[in-house]
């Protein structure tokens, strides 16, 4: 079991990327290939509560930070924008928040996700760009630098 995929399973969770049923899948699927799974996998497997599941991933986890989890983590966002899922807003929010957390895909992700803070808020006050390209950014970015 890799800690930056749980991490970054518990990052995409809170996002609203993903949902429980794809933290217990990917809980089955860790649980097949164990020889001893840990407890915290084995309750994430029937886990249906997502702030438990979340709390759970974490401990897999073990609060991981880097590349891999932001890269991980822009793959599903990239992926639930376009099935409908999510918001670019709010994946535009969990850019910036990797990017504290240190978790960002990259130093060049890194640098570029500032521009995401306030992105939404100035093109809706008219003073710089539209929502719809910033849109588009947050999808370019999210291409850029996933999985």
């Amino acid at each position: 079991m890799s800690a930056p995929a749980a991490q970054a399973l518990a990052y995409a969770l809170e996002i609203g990327a993903v949902e429980t049923v794809d933290a217990r899948r990917w809980a089955d699927a860790q649980i097949s290939v164990s020889e001893a799974p840990s407890d915290e996998l084995l309750a994430l497997a029937t886990e249906r509560n997502l702030a438990d599941a979340v709390s759970l991933l974490h401990k897999l986890g073990n609060h991981a930070t880097g590349n891999e989890v932001g890269k991980l983590v822009y793959k599903w966002m990239l992926q639930a924008i376009r099935r409908g899922f999510l918001s670019h807003e709010r994946a535009a929010d969990a850019i910036v928040r990797l990017a504290r957390d240190s978790s960002a895909p990259s130093p060049d992700a890194e640098s570029q996700s500032w521009h995401f803070d306030d992105a939404f808020y100035l093109a809706r006050q008219e003073i710089y760009g539209t929502e719809a390209g910033v849109c588009a950014e947050v999808e370019d970015h999210l291409e850029r630098f996933a999985a």
